[in-house]
């Protein structure tokens, strides 16, 4: 299964429906109550389509302010939510150009949606009380991508050192061998 990852348009819309419809969550609106010709044709956001056989599987869509990205929109088909395909959307968006953070809100009745953020890092910041209608909370999901990266680096930057350090110590060990008389 060849799964690829591209801009949408307006050809995607119905399939787009598809994949909202058919991820196996529960939404708190419809989907035509969105926007999506308007954020389809807008430059400034990212709504980026998961595709087999050039079919709709899921989508993200996303607003991205500064460095800061913001996902407003997420599903996936339930069976492609097994194979990856939500991780592989989630990991394109945090590859994004100059993003050092990714912020969500999530139901917080979505066990699955938020082990999902869970398993890529993303820490609750907050609990929003009736964000997703009366009753049903959300969580504010952030991960903070800049930090992720500085402790990446400092953790091959100690890799690093430890390699220099044995090296040096292996061959100060074989001068050692030639300078005693």
């Amino acid at each position: 299964m060849e799964v690829t990852i591209e801009k949408a348009n307006l050809d995607d819309i119905e399939g787009l429906v598809h994949v909202y419809n058919g991820d196996g969550s529960q939404h708190a609106r419809e989907l035509e109550s969105y926007p999506l010709t308007q954020w389809l044709l807008d430059d400034k956001s990212h709504f980026l389509v998961a595709k087999v056989s050039r079919k709709p599987i899921g989508f993200i869509f996303v607003r991205k302010k500064g460095n800061e990205v913001k996902i407003d929109m997420f599903s996936v088909l339930k069976k492609y939510k097994a194979k990856g395909v939500d991780k592989r959307l989630l990991d394109y968006i945090e590859g994004m150009e100059d993003a050092s953070k990714v912020m969500t809100y999530v139901p917080k009745s979505d066990k699955a949606m938020l082990s999902l953020f869970k398993k890529q890092e993303y820490f609750t910041y907050n609990e929003v009380k009736n964000l997703f209608g009366e009753g049903e909370n959300g969580m504010y999901l952030i991960k903070d991508l800049a930090k992720i990266q500085k402790q990446e680096r400092d953790k091959k930057a100690t890799k690093s050192e430890k390699a220099a350090r044995s090296f040096l110590e292996e061959n100060l060990g074989k001068l050692d061998i030639y300078l005693k008389p």
